[in-house]
């Protein structure tokens, strides 16, 4: 993994883009990186207070997390005036936005670097008719223990499993001319070398480096993006944030998008909001992870984001993951659905006792002009997938 720009090289980037007053294309050129390399390092020197920012110099290793200024009241002129101002300081190192900076970086290089996939011959029983594939909860780098957790769950596992179950749903489902990959967020168990979630801290158990564990998921993305393609027309990809992958979740699907710029067919939503929404014909569709909205609320979300879909369609879902159970309940005359996840639990969700959920992997089968019309589905038994 590429490491941070050293002081001098941000400084000797500043010093370029000084020389270059109002000409940012100019001053990429003349370092000789692209224009969207030239900001990230901008806004590297600003967290360094190399841009005049800050009062005083930065000492080596940190970076700023913010600037405060005391005023008081001038009793003589009846005016607030400034007294003190002091940088507040944070430890530099590897945030899980510089780890998802490195997939970005990295992805430029290889831009139409996958090839495109031949377009498969459908029938016309597909026309009109699209597959929903969600991924929720795939926990990519968790690891669990057999003796602790009662079954063994590692990297390896994960891609074996997650290539072996999605094959056997793909090859299962009738000809539509669309397929969706939703990833429902929880791609990956954590955001970067911490091994900790973002929002609390929570320790958690990891297998391996996190940049073997981000490697192995591009790789399966790829894979899984290229099945779709040798089987559907169009394939559509949006990987929602979780709350163990708020950072990677995004730079992953930019990435891929970059690989994939070579292929016509296959269409990168890179929102990086929380939600998820799409109509076709009759058919609003709705997602996002779970973490931040209990699901009653869920529907109302998507009426009032997308009021002009929500009335002219007549059939409404909502997905969700994050609980790895399945539930179904319904609010506004949508159903909001929670759907499992395929991978065992780990020690904490084992030692809870939310160990029993069941597991499998759906396809849903929807038809532009007659709503829902079947689904597939892969069942997970003891990490062994079901014929």
């Amino acid at each position: 993994m590429a490491a941070p720009l050293t002081d001098d090289e941000l400084k000797t980037t500043a010093n370029v883009v000084a020389a270059h007053p109002g000409d940012t294309p100019g001053a990429a050129r003349a370092l000789g990186i692209s224009t969207s390399a030239l900001y990230r390092r901008l806004a590297r020197i600003a967290q360094r207070g190399f841009d005049g920012s800050t009062p005083a110099a930065i000492p080596a290793g940190q970076v700023v997390k913010g600037v405060s200024t005391l005023h008081t009241l001038n009793p003589v002129t009846g005016e607030m005036e400034r007294r003190a101002i002091w940088t507040k300081t944070r430890e530099e190192g590897f945030t899980p936005e510089d780890f998802a900076q490195v997939i970005r970086d990295v992805a430029e290089d290889l831009v139409g670097s996958i090839p495109p996939v031949p377009a498969p011959e459908t029938s016309a029983d597909g026309k009109g008719s699209f597959h929903l594939f969600p991924w929720p909860d795939l926990h990519f780098g968790m690891l669990s223990w057999a003796e602790e957790t009662g079954e063994s769950f590692d990297l390896k596992i994960a891609e074996r499993l997650v290539m072996d179950t999605f094959s056997r749903l793909v090859a299962q489902t009738p000809d539509a001319d669309e397929a969706i990959l939703l990833g429902l967020g929880d791609l990956l168990h954590s955001d970067d070398e911490s091994g900790t979630t973002k929002r609390s801290g929570n320790r958690l158990d990891v297998d391996g480096r996190f940049a073997k564990v981000r490697r192995t998921v591009i790789r399966v993305l790829a894979w899984a993006i290229r099945l779709l393609l040798a089987r559907f027309p169009k394939v559509t990809v949006r990987l929602l944030p979780g709350n163990h992958d708020e950072e990677t979740a995004v730079a992953l699907a930019e990435a891929l998008a970059l690989l994939f710029d070579a292929e016509d067919r296959v269409e990168f939503d890179l929102d990086p909001g929380l939600w998820w929404f799409y109509r076709r014909g009759i058919v609003q569709i709705g997602a996002t992870h779970g973490h931040t909205c209990k699901p009653a609320k869920m529907p109302g979300v998507m009426i009032q984001r997308r009021p002009q879909d929500y009335a002219a369609a007549k059939v409404h879902r909502f997905y969700h993951g994050h609980l790895h159970n399945a539930m179904i309940g319904e609010e506004m005359g949508v159903p909001i659905e929670c759907l499992q996840t395929i991978i065992p639990g780990d020690a904490w969700h084992v030692g809870a006792g939310h160990s029993g959920s069941g597991r499998s992997m759906i396809a849903i089968e929807f038809n532009e002009t007659r709503g829902e019309i079947g689904r597939k589905i892969v069942g997970v038994v003891n990490g062994e997938v079901l014929q």
